[in-house]
């Protein structure tokens, strides 16, 4: 199937003109929201949704190899987000960046992530007060190229199973052990690409495979630097 040559242009505008006010629309969301189950669709999380089908259904359309991945060292990231009564800490990695595509002013690739996870409730926890998961991330990558920037922009979403170890935590009941965890982000990169500073958002339900299922919504920040 082909596709005209403007579309990967208008696709790529329209989500980066999205990424440029996801953040400060997802804290307003969340600021009217009250409480965590009325936060439940708060920008970022239908941006990572939308996002992430959508590109990949772009890139499966287009005939864009998946398989195109190249070593990139040892990259780890950290991260800690909080949510209304909950917060995570995050050590993950990858070793392999995959390109997807690349025209002149964007490029668009994935690294498969696995991220383990720590979960820790505050002293109004009703459940237990301590969890983990292990999630598996293909994390898309939007990185505009713009020549008077000195640290790299990009633009990151993402979608992938999780297992928790307990299905309520804090307060919230989840029903089941596998859920999906969904992510956007926003992030600056050093000159030589050995490390990447950036705002992290993750939402973690189960499709309603089960209820009840209490979404969560971490806002946080995020660490990687590559090993070489």
């Amino acid at each position: 199937m082909s596709i005209p040559n403007n579309v990967p242009q208008t696709v790529c505008s329209v989500i980066l003109r999205l990424f440029l006010v996801l953040p400060l629309s997802g804290a307003y969301s969340v600021a009217i929201a009250g409480t965590p189950e009325g936060s439940r669709h708060i920008v970022p999380k239908q941006a990572a949704i939308l996002g992430t089908t959508a590109t990949w259904a772009y890139v499966l359309l287009s005939g864009a190899s998946v398989t195109n991945c190249k070593p990139k060292g040892l990259n780890l990231r950290v991260e800690h987000g909080v949510d209304a009564e909950l917060s995570i800490s995050s050590l993950g990695g990858f070793t392999h960046e995959c390109l997807l595509k690349d025209w002149s002013g964007l490029k668009l690739s994935y690294t498969p992530m696995v991220n383990f996870t720590h979960w820790a409730g505050d002293s109004t926890s009703q459940f237990s007060r301590s969890s983990y998961d292990v999630a598996f991330i293909p994390m898309l990558r939007f990185e505009p190229k713009i020549s008077w920037l000195s640290m790299p922009l990009d633009f990151e979403i993402g979608v992938g199973p999780a297992l928790m170890e307990k299905t309520s935590i804090g307060n919230r009941e989840k029903t089941t052990n596998f859920q999906f965890s969904d992510h956007f982000g926003i992030g600056i990169s050093g000159s030589d690409r050995s490390w990447r500073l950036g705002f992290a958002f993750r939402h973690l339900s189960n499709l309603n495979l089960g209820n009840p299922n209490n979404g969560v919504n971490f806002f946080g920040a995020s660490f990687e630097m590559t090993l070489k």
